[in-house]
């Protein structure tokens, strides 16, 4: 993966992820940040995730057929 990955990303997935992943906090501290609740924001990092998932799937596929 690389940044510009990331930067395809909306701003509020893309700080849940740097709040989760890099400063460590959990999912309910997050959600107190921006007034949503818990169970939102694990939807939209699942979410997220799931995009990221499908940008480097599809970013393999283009790999692989570059060497065929």
């Amino acid at each position: 993966m690389c940044s510009s990955d990331l930067s395809t990303l909306p701003d509020m997935p893309r700080k849940i992820l740097a709040m989760y992943y890099f400063e460590k906090m959990r999912l309910a501290e997050i959600a107190a940040i921006f007034s949503l609740t818990e169970s939102r924001i694990c939807q939209i990092h699942a979410q997220t995730l799931r995009q990221l998932r499908g940008q480097l799937e599809r970013a393999n596929d283009r790999l692989k057929q570059k060497d065929s």
